[in-house]
């Protein structure tokens, strides 16, 4: 096999578990209630610490991948994560459980963004984007394994021995990535080394808020409704079984695997900010729908494009690559992307609180209106957003 073929399918296969353990709470959420007794609060901040630690690691990453090479980076932190996920599998306590998400967390952490570096590395710059969008595309699978499939295998076996099989193949996937791969690509695609731009020019520019300002309240309500509240949703509000609300995960998780593709063609000729634009009003209407009493079917439906507007925002990277000089490329998306995973650690505890402000029926299942109360505080927040980010749509689509 070609060392560029290997590079990339081993970075995707990282990828792969980045997706899964960011999705996968969504399907066991319930199970690790009912088995540990925690309400909504415990169960949103579980969850949420996961994208806190994510979060908080995209600041020495940019560093670290700019003195070490990528693989071994994204190996060493993978390990960490892989103990995490024993850690939960073993886990007795809440506490035990919130250290399992975090290490978690922190293993995941530097997969996407170490994988597009090293696709600089090894990749002329004609097929970046290209295998760039096939990265995200196929390392999506990890978020339709965190459907149905794990719904399935939680049927079969229980969400302890999932984390214990899902953390020995993690380990697996860093051992394959730490020694799949040689100590540095091929000279003549080796990229000059950054200069040193301020990130004051970063920083003092207003479009770049309007992007993070974009990826903390959209990036953060979808992936922490895709990462945990969409399936407890469905059991509590249609009534679903598990493995029925897995199938409409399942659905959210293709949107966004043909978003990847669709948002980048669509980007290249219509532009860029004309797609996230409408990715962000199809988004506000999906969650605005979400509100209202509705069929199975057209719940399916909203999912599916649920999945298919989230993945618009990934183009928000395309438009710092406009804004801004090359030396400034990595620390201004490693800031961006700081944003994308504050948001969902703040909204996935925020709605948990929300849900706890509601009465449970005897079986433990919040009412549509305590759904409905998160849906619309998203709503409300999300219509400000669009008028701010609205200028910088202009900018980047003429």
């Amino acid at each position: 096999m070609p060392l560029s073929r290997r590079v990339f399918l081993l970075f995707t296969c990282a990828y792969f578990f980045s997706e899964f353990y960011r999705a996968a709470n969504s399907v066991l959420a319930r199970d690790l209630a009912i088995d540990l007794t925690l309400n909504a609060t415990q169960l949103g901040l579980l969850t949420s610490v996961l994208f806190a630690a994510f979060a908080l690691a995209q600041f020495p990453l940019g560093i670290a991948f700019d003195r070490w090479q990528p693989q071994r980076v994204v190996a060493s932190l993978m390990f960490v994560g892989a103990a995490g996920s024993l850690l939960v599998a073993f886990a007795n306590s809440f506490w035990l459980l919130a250290l399992g998400r975090l290490l978690i967390g922190v293993g995941i952490s530097g997969t996407l963004m170490g994988s597009l570096k090293a696709f600089s590395q090894w990749f002329p710059a004609n097929r970046y984007a290209t295998m760039a969008g096939a990265l995200l595309a196929l390392g999506s699978s990890g978020s339709l394994m965190a459907a149905t499939p794990l719904a399935w295998l939680n049927q079969q076996v229980g969400w302890r021995l999932v984390f214990a099989g899902s953390g020995v193949l993690m380990g697996l996937s860093a051992l394959a990535l730490l020694n799949g791969i040689g100590n540095a690509p091929p000279a003549q695609l080796k990229q000059p080394t950054a200069g040193t731009g301020s990130m004051r020019q970063v920083l003092g520019d207003l479009h770049f808020w309007r992007i993070c300002a974009a990826l903390f309240v959209f990036n953060g309500a979808q992936y922490a409704f895709q990462g945990l509240w969409a399936g407890p949703f469905l059991l509590d509000v249609p009534r679903l079984s598990t493995l029925a609300a897995g199938n409409l995960v399942l659905l959210l998780s293709l949107g966004m695997t043909v978003g990847y593709w669709l948002s980048g063609w669509l980007g290249d000729r219509v532009g860029a900010g004309w797609v996230i634009m409408a990715g962000l009003i199809l988004s506000t209407l999906c969650f605005g729908l979400l509100t209202l009493p509705l069929s199975v079917a057209s719940t399916a439906i909203l999912y599916a494009l649920l999945g298919l507007a989230s993945a618009t925002l990934l183009l928000t990277f395309a438009q710092i690559r406009l804004l801004y000089p090359i030396e400034l490329i990595g620390r201004a998306s490693s800031t961006a992307n700081f944003f994308v995973f504050a948001g969902i650690f703040a909204a996935q505890w925020l709605f948990g609180l929300i849900l706890d402000r509601h009465p449970v029926d005897t079986a433990g299942r919040y009412p549509l209106e305590a759904y409905s109360t998160a849906f619309g505080v998203d709503v409300v927040a999300s219509l400000a957003v669009i008028g701010f980010y609205a200028p910088l749509a202009r900018r980047t689509s003429e």
